[in-house]
């Protein structure tokens, strides 16, 4: 498009160029066919003053001429100046204008892609808060689980207790064993190993080792938090006593 149009702004010059010369060419060969006249002397014939006059005139009129071509051609020239403007104007807003629809689309497609992305957070959020609602019931159960067998070992050991023969008056010389149940609750997240070491007369200690799946441990003594050396020290007393 643009060297068909640079192809018609060249073929206009050259025609107004080869009109003007047209002209300057008539007008050179009036020039010469009115000096070829024959000169008379004779009264009445043109003078010298007037030949002078009237190819003044001439001249004139011929730059006259030559005044318009040139301001039709300045003319034309500015309206193929204006023209080319406005079409570079046009080209360049089309541009824009597909650049400002680009932007557009990235806008659109980066806040979808936020939106995704604080959806995926809230799900992920939303699951965690799931599998910790499911450890705390499954914490909940093993709670009351090893509260059920407690509970039992006690009962057990009270009727075994009440069913025993009276005690002699005289006094024996021994040291009663300790019952020792040992229990193990598997969960997801830990397991629990219990230990429960019960005497004749209801005395009563429970060990417990709580052991995480990322390999964290903790010690229990009674419901009370102790340290791995204490922890072993006094089960192995208890068992031993």
């Amino acid at each position: 498009e643009k060297a068909q149009r640079e192809e018609e702004e060249r073929l206009w010059f050259v025609r107004q160029e080869e009109e003007r010369n047209r002209k300057e060419e008539e007008n050179r060969n009036a020039s010469v066919a009115e000096a070829d006249l024959p000169v008379n002397n004779e009264p009445g014939m043109e003078t010298e003053a007037i030949r002078l006059q009237r190819e003044k005139q001439e001249r004139l009129s011929r730059e006259k001429q030559n005044k318009n071509i040139r301001a039709q051609y300045e003319s034309n020239l500015l309206k193929l100046v204006a023209e080319s403007e406005r079409r570079n104007n046009i080209s360049k807003f089309n541009k824009m204008k597909q650049i400002s629809e680009g932007i557009s689309v990235v806008e659109v497609m980066r806040s979808e892609a936020v939106r995704k992305a604080q959806q995926h957070f809230l799900t992920e959020q939303l699951k965690e808060r799931q599998k910790q609602t499911l450890a705390n019931k499954q914490v909940r159960e093993q709670r009351l689980m090893m509260l059920i067998e407690t509970t039992a070992l006690i009962e057990r050991e009270y009727k075994s207790n009440s069913l025993r023969p009276a005690v002699s008056a005289i006094a024996l010389n021994y040291t009663p064993s300790p019952h020792i149940v040992i229990t193990n609750a598997d969960g997801i997240f830990m397991n629990v190993k219990s230990t429960i070491i019960t005497w004749p007369g209801g005395t009563r200690v429970i060990f417990r080792e709580k052991e995480y799946w990322w390999g964290k441990r903790y010690y229990y003594k009674d419901e009370a938090e102790i340290d791995a050396k204490t922890y072993n020290g006094e089960l192995y007393r208890h068992k031993r006593s």
